[in-house]
């Protein structure tokens, strides 16, 4: 079985080097070997170029597939024909939208290299081979428990910096602030609300879709996962879109459309934007549809001559988990450095009393009221750090509307050059690093403070947690009830 496995690697690595030397291509009859050569020739130009996505992950020995942190948790489906099928799919799906963004952002010589033999065209050609290689896949027990082996995705954690940094020691130090940044966001939290703002004007940006009501139940595929139509996705992702509340004291406080310069990455605020995007995650048995609003920032301008926590770009993100009606079940906001993470129950919802155990525990505001007909959430963002200093439910009120676009627009960012993706290859968005990242290191995060690619962000120092783990709401609010987390006023 070993052997088995090894041999298509092995193939496409040999091919890889014939076609880099100049060597012949693939017998016209081999098929299999053909499609792996071009995955991996396609992979060697994307990755010579530097304009490879970070996420979703790579699977070592299956270039047409690429893996997530959901699709992970799903790979016992493997051991079920019909699961597997749903898994598979997915998989690559994810590898088809990655390689999309990646191909386009070659010069376009190389491209018309790579489609050299292939006369339906490059794009034809790929779908064609990743078909190709799903049918083989499928059906051969070896490859789907090999695949099932290999389709993990590594944390964002380095033990060896945590070993360097005499982790044990500094995790002391590190929790202390943690518990004291805690301390703080609660205390803010319980401000009457028209004393955030300082006296700062204020600026909202509301959606401009009219945002009504959503019925009925979002179908599933075999995983259990959703699987909205695209009109149904909008019209959800139009009916929980927030209101941005933003206390104004630059030009630093105006969402935009991040773009590349000479000088580093920044933000065009002439046209308010929000970036959005879909995940799942899973709790108490069934995977729950989420909805994520992604706002940019230009900078976090400095407080003083040494704040480690100033910066280029600054983004926020709010995200709403649905329940099975399609009503929200819980919220939780996060920085793109994965900075500041901060979640609300909804309703019922309790957080663990179990929390207070785990190396760093989450934090876990009052429960919030959702909106009800007619009305939005409203996010109040606190001038330059961008915090988030309150939430509540209201209907609409003026102010300016911001466009929507996709997330996946992040990956074609206007700049000196031409466009690129706003993130490296390794998920940092270049020129964002902060200096708190020269104290911060022991805690094994990468850069600490820098902006990063969904699916790269840590939001803990202490212990390991994610902002995509699958089971966090499980790990939050899981274990049942606990006092004393009754809903904010408005």
């Amino acid at each position: 079985m070993k052997q088995h496995s090894l041999r298509p690697g092995l193939a496409a690595g040999l091919l890889l080097l014939a076609a880099c030397q100049g060597g012949p291509r693939p017998a016209p009859g081999d098929a299999l070997a053909r499609c792996e050569a071009l995955f991996a020739t396609q992979d060697h130009a994307v990755e010579a170029a530097r304009v490879g996505r970070s996420h979703p992950h790579r699977v070592a020995g299956f270039p047409y597939l690429r893996v997530t942190r959901l699709l992970s948790s799903y790979r016992d489906a493997a051991q079920d024909p019909l699961r597997a099928e749903a898994w598979l799919a997915r998989l690559a799906d994810e590898d088809e939208r990655a390689r999309d963004t990646e191909l386009g952002l070659l010069p376009p010589a190389e491209r018309d290299r790579l489609a050299a033999g292939w006369p339906a065209g490059l794009a034809a050609a790929t779908a064609a081979c990743r078909d190709r290689l799903l049918a083989r896949d499928r059906g051969s027990p070896e490859r789907l428990a090999l695949l099932a082996e290999r389709a993990v995705v590594a944390d964002e954690y380095s033990t060896g910096a945590r070993i360097l940094g005499l982790y044990p020691l500094a995790a002391i130090g590190l929790r202390a602030g943690v518990l004291r940044w805690h301390d703080a966001v609660r205390a803010r939290w319980q401000l009457p609300r028209d004393a955030l703002a300082g006296g700062l004007p204020l600026e909202r940006y509301a959606p401009a879709a009219a945002g009504e009501a959503v019925a009925g139940v979002v179908p599933r595929d075999a995983l259990g996962l959703p699987v909205p139509s695209a009109a149904r996705l909008s019209a959800l992702l139009d009916r929980h879109a927030p209101v941005w509340v933003v206390a104004t004291a630059s030009a630093a406080d105006r969402p935009g459309v991040p773009r590349h310069t000479r000088d580093g990455p920044t933000v065009i605020a002439g046209a308010p934007t929000v970036y959005r995007y879909p995940t799942i995650t899973r709790f108490r048995g069934s995977p729950r549809l989420q909805l994520n609003y992604l706002a940019w920032f230009g900078a976090r301008p400095a407080e003083g001559a040494l704040d480690p926590l100033a910066g280029a770009l600054d983004g926020v993100i709010w995200r709403v988990t649905l329940d099975e009606a399609g009503a929200p079940l819980a919220y939780d906001s996060v920085h793109a450095c994965g900075c500041y993470h901060l979640l609300f129950p909804v309703g019922d919802l309790r957080p663990s009393p179990d929390l207070g155990s785990l190396p760093e525990p989450p934090l876990v505001l009052p429960a919030l009221e959702p909106p009800g007909p007619g009305e939005r959430m409203h996010l109040f963002l606190a001038a330059g750090s961008h915090y988030l200093e309150r939430a509540w439910p209201a209907p609409p009120a003026g102010g300016q509307r911001y466009r929507v676009l996709d997330r996946e627009a992040l990956y074609r960012v206007a700049g000196p050059g031409g466009e690129r993706s706003l993130f490296d290859p390794g998920g940092l968005v270049p020129g964002t690093a902060r200096g708190e990242r020269w104290f911060l290191w022991p805690s094994g995060v990468r850069s600490p403070g820098a902006m990063r690619e969904r699916g790269r962000r840590a939001t803990a120092f202490l212990g390991r947690r994610h902002f995509d783990d699958p089971f966090l709401l499980e790990t939050v609010f899981g274990a049942g009830e606990a006092q004393g987390a009754g809903p904010v006023s408005r």
